[in-house]
């Protein structure tokens, strides 16, 4: 197994649920949410369950889909500006949830009620796919910089636990590490719950 293939995966969509690691459990425990509401989605936001920006907006933007297709189509604008309001207010700091919610509502916008649902699907999916690659090219950019036996010290959630994958920092340890580069890390503690230790 590669070290690649070892990496947490922090959050996923199947069928209409939205699962995330539940951030809060690490690292005694690896538990599992499977969240089908948008309040479910709100609460692990408010809660720590997801923490880091890419992630939070990753779930976010599965978050406002959940339960859409029981919706008649002639209310999913409003219930989506509706949604996207009660999002925000979860984090209003967090740069990466309101921009993946004006994301989506842009799309609803400019999508026919026909095509709206899936058109959004593509968009999150996309926010998704979109922040994997970024943590690869970050992985393999920085990877470049590193030395055998250097040493590395990360501040803050730098791992995958904070993104779709790889994490931000990690994303050059952990690629490097595949190409043979072995470095010794630092890791000092971040709050609220310890992430940086885990």
């Amino acid at each position: 197994m590669t070290v690649l293939a070892r990496v947490p995966e922090t959050l996923r969509r199947q069928n209409d649920v939205l699962y995330i690691l539940d951030q809060r459990a690490l690292p005694h425990s690896e538990e599992e949410l499977a969240l089908t509401t948008i309040e479910e989605v709100r609460d692990a936001i408010i809660h720590l369950a997801v923490r880091g920006a890419p992630a939070i907006g990753i779930a976010a933007a599965y978050g406002m889909l959940l339960g859409l297709k029981e919706l008649p189509l002639n209310v999913l604008q409003d219930v989506l500006q509706s949604r996207g309001h009660y999002l925000v207010a979860a984090r209003p700091t967090a740069v990466n949830l309101s921009w993946s919610i004006s994301r989506l509502l842009a799309v609803a916008k400019a999508s026919a009620e026909q095509e709206l649902i899936e058109n959004l699907y593509k968009e999150a999916k996309s926010i998704h796919e979109e922040d994997r690659q970024a943590r690869r090219k970050i992985g393999e950019h920085g990877k470049s910089l590193l030395r055998d036996g250097m040493n590395i010290l990360t501040h803050c959630n730098a791992g995958s636990l904070a993104v779709s994958e790889l994490g931000t920092a990690l994303a050059t340890i952990y690629c490097a590490k595949e190409s043979g580069i072995n470095v010794h890390v630092y890791v000092d503690e971040t709050r609220p719950l310890l992430q940086g230790a885990r």
